[in-house]
């Protein structure tokens, strides 16, 4: 029997301190604007820890960060990037 490769990516999840690493970023800034709900995640189960796409999270993290080097406050950067 022969299998189908497709050829989208799979996209890689990690927790939220391996995306601080791959970002660049600090811990508790990824917690910060987790929590402000601009850093949307992936939860694969109930219970488990948080997981964030790393393509996605990186893009969105990008996003923010040249909002708010423009001066926008955090509000600011929400209505935005809703």
């Amino acid at each position: 029997m022969r299998t189908t490769l497709t050829t989208e990516p799979r996209s890689r999840k990690v927790g939220r301190r391996a995306l601080a690493m791959l970002a660049g970023v600090r811990d508790s800034t990824l917690k910060f604007y987790s929590e402000q709900g601009l850093l949307p995640f992936v939860q694969a189960e109930p219970g488990l820890a948080r997981r964030y796409d790393v393509d996605r999270a990186i893009a969105r993290l990008r996003e923010i960060e040249d909002l708010r080097a423009l001066g926008l406050s955090i509000e600011q950067v929400k209505a935005r990037l809703q």
